[in-house]
């Protein structure tokens, strides 16, 4: 193939995707996932004075493009299968090819520990609140949500290490000793992991 012929491939390719958002050619599968959709931004003098219609428009290309789901897709594909690594920053590849969140990781490492004074403070307000409602007669229940970190523990990727100094640990330790009623659904999922009839 000459130059002339890989040039002219090359003009096609570039124009593949402004054919596609104009004409829609191909079906496109739309991405999953949370996102806000962008419509196409109204052009008036106003707006273009003040830059707002170019940003917009910006936005509105990058969801809208010919073949975006499909680019995006392949290149996330493509990080993850070759690389080893995630496009959303705060996910965390981990053993057996679990994704972990950061703040999973954080929670579990005791990397999101506050320091003693600001727990201190915010578990005293929660005491607090819990005396209250038993002057008036009601019950006061902290759920506390389970951490797919703490339930599956020996899949964290090699770089995090269980923490011995965490949120999760001192919580446990003040509801009981401040009498405050506790649902600890973290301990409940690491003890029905292993009989559950879904993964959890």
């Amino acid at each position: 193939m000459n130059t002339g012929k890989l040039y002219i491939l090359f003009i096609v390719c570039m124009f593949l995707p402004l054919m596609q958002y104009t004409l829609s050619c191909v079906d496109e599968i739309p991405l999953n996932g949370a996102k806000q959709d962008m419509d196409r931004p109204i052009f008036t003098f106003s707006t273009w004075s003040d830059q707002s219609y170019q940003q917009n428009m910006n936005l509105h290309l990058d969801q809208s493009m010919g073949f975006t789901s499909w680019m995006v897709r392949l290149i996330n594909q493509l990080r993850y299968s070759v690389f080893r690594e995630t496009s959303n920053k705060t996910l965390l590849i981990g053993k057996n090819d679990f994704l972990y969140e950061k703040i999973q990781l954080d929670a579990v490492s005791g990397n999101d520990f506050p320091g003693n004074v600001a727990f201190r403070q915010t578990m005293e307000k929660l005491a607090a609140v819990n005396t209250e409602l038993k002057k008036k007669g009601k019950r006061f229940l902290f759920v506390m949500c389970p951490n797919k970190a703490d339930v599956y523990p020996e899949n964290l990727p090699f770089t995090i290490e269980k923490g011995t100094d965490r949120n999760y640990d001192r919580i446990l330790t003040f509801c009981k000793e401040n009498e405050i009623d506790l649902l600890d659904m973290n301990t409940y999922f690491k003890a029905s992991k292993t009989n559950s009839l879904f993964p959890l």
